[in-house]
């Protein structure tokens, strides 16, 4: 019996793909468990729509991630801090100020995206890493400048 299957399933395929199983396994298993359906024309047509629309959405959604990381690898951010002795900073510079130094020059991006692994405690220019999308990683020049108390 040919089955699309729902969900996952290691022995057997992935999300969407239409499989040939033994009729018992399909009818007392895999269907009241709602881990496949039975494959008909119609069905095969809808789950066919389906792919090609998420396909669609998740193009669309790499290239506007490509754009903002290329908008992103051309701008450097400055943030000014306090300083003190030793040009140390009072406080540290965190994902959030750098979120929001971004935002004032235009791009909305979520604080949870830049991935710092400690807070900045001292002035100069970093390289920061911001994670857009598992495959789509870009490179933000941060200078951070200080200003007398």
């Amino acid at each position: 019996m040919k089955v699309i299957l729902r969900n996952e399933v290691p022995s057997l395929g992935g999300i969407g793909d239409v499989v040939n199983v033994k009729d018992g396994y399909a009818i007392n298993y895999l269907i009241p468990r709602q881990i496949a359906i039975k494959a008909d024309t119609g069905s095969v047509r809808s789950i066919n729509h389906q792919k090609m629309v998420v396909e669609h959405l998740k193009k669309k959604m790499i290239k506007s991630t490509t754009d903002i990381k290329l908008r992103l690898e051309s701008t450097e951010v400055v943030i000014e801090k306090q300083i003190g002795e030793q040009d140390k900073l009072f406080g540290a510079v965190t994902s959030q100020d750098i979120s929001d130094a971004l935002d004032k020059s235009g791009i909305k991006l979520d604080k949870r995206k830049i991935e710092l692994d400690t807070p900045i405690h001292s002035i100069g220019l970093y390289n920061i890493v911001v994670k857009l999308q598992p495959e789509i990683i870009a490179n933000l020049k941060v200078k951070v400048i200080g200003k007398a108390s």
